[in-house]
């Protein structure tokens, strides 16, 4: 099983991998509310995970990753996840982990019966940074693996 990196880095640049899409490619309406500001220093992008034959429906997620730049050269970093679709709310008891490049958990979130939403809380790092964003349900999991 061989990980495959994102690098958050090429982001700032405005450099993406096509399976990676604007908010508005997403229809995530409420992220376009932003102000013109704080758009230009956060690129995000989206990613639709489907969630495996235990979900409900076979439902899919939106993982949101925002970066930017700081001014002390390191990189912010918020993670996000959204119900896809005309879903309004998470699966109950989905969780969102942030991992070290060992496979450690940093952070973790679990979503509950009315989430309309989850977040890791936004975090600074270095250039050079690796994580990993697991996504679990029941016996199911995904892990997306990141380099800043």
């Amino acid at each position: 099983n061989q990980q495959v990196f994102v690098n958050l880095s090429r982001w700032i640049d405005n450099v993406f991998d096509s399976i990676w899409q604007s908010p508005q490619e997403l229809n995530l309406a409420f992220e376009t509310r932003r102000t013109a500001q704080e758009q230009e220093e956060l690129q995000k992008r989206g990613k639709v995970i489907n969630l495996g034959v235990t979900s409900p429906e076979n439902q899919a997620v939106i993982l949101l990753i925002s970066v930017n730049q700081e001014a002390d050269e390191r990189m912010g970093v918020r993670i996000q996840l959204y119900p896809q679709g005309n879903q309004r709310y998470l699966p109950s008891n989905l969780t969102l982990t942030l991992c070290n490049e060992s496979g450690d958990t940093i952070k973790s979130v679990q979503s509950r019966s009315q989430d309309n939403y989850i977040q890791i809380k936004r975090f600074k790092c270095q250039r050079g940074f690796q994580f990993g964003v697991k996504l679990t349900l029941e016996d199911w999991s995904v892990t997306e693996y990141f380099i800043v």
